[in-house]
């Protein structure tokens, strides 16, 4: 192995430095510090997939039925992987891992009801990936960490146990569905 001592390496003007060639491994060793401060990286290191939904309209549900919110708008979404026609995110090709998801749920009911937001995978909420959180002032908060296989999707569900609420939408600010997969 030959090494080469030099303080820094530039391309030529308007060109790409590129280290390597396909099939090679670039070793960083244990104890190196790789300051990108200023710099724009791409590709590697991204929170990507990244999106955030809303519901166009406000949407009635019936009373005590687990009920798919209609999340059929997007705020940003960054490789068009949340479907608005079937209301789900669903995991790209290639993108199977650790995702962070939360969703917010803003209804018409009283705070006496008993009230659910599930994460459904793959049309199922439970296994392991059924959440929830009771009504706080009409407004239901839900986050967890799921890890996906490529072409898993992830729906929301709201639950009430008797007073057939409607969930509000206000654009993006009331009732929403976020996520992003997580770096590592």
């Amino acid at each position: 192995m030959s090494k080469i001592f030099v303080d820094q390496v530039d391309p030529k003007t308007a060109t790409t430095l590129t280290l390597g060639t396909t099939g090679d491994t670039v070793d960083i060793p244990s104890g190196v510090t790789l300051d990108a401060t200023g710099a724009t990286i791409t590709g590697a290191l991204t929170n990507t997939p990244v999106f955030r939904s809303y519901m166009s309209g406000n949407q009635s549900i019936s009373s005590a039925t687990a009920t798919k919110v209609s999340l059929d708008t997007t705020t940003f979404d960054s490789g068009g992987d949340f479907d608005t026609t079937n209301n789900r995110f669903v995991v790209p090709s290639g993108g199977a891992g650790k995702y962070f998801f939360y969703s917010q749920i803003r209804t018409s009911i009283v705070p006496e009801s008993l009230t659910f937001v599930y994460f459904y995978v793959d049309g199922v909420g439970d296994g392991g990936y059924l959440r929830f959180t009771q009504t706080n002032q009409g407004s239901n908060q839900i986050s967890t960490v799921l890890d996906l296989a490529d072409a898993a999707y992830v729906e929301v569900f709201f639950y009430d146990n008797g007073t057939s609420p409607q969930i509000y939408s206000d654009a993006d600010n009331y009732s929403y569905f976020t996520g992003y997969k997580l770096i590592g």
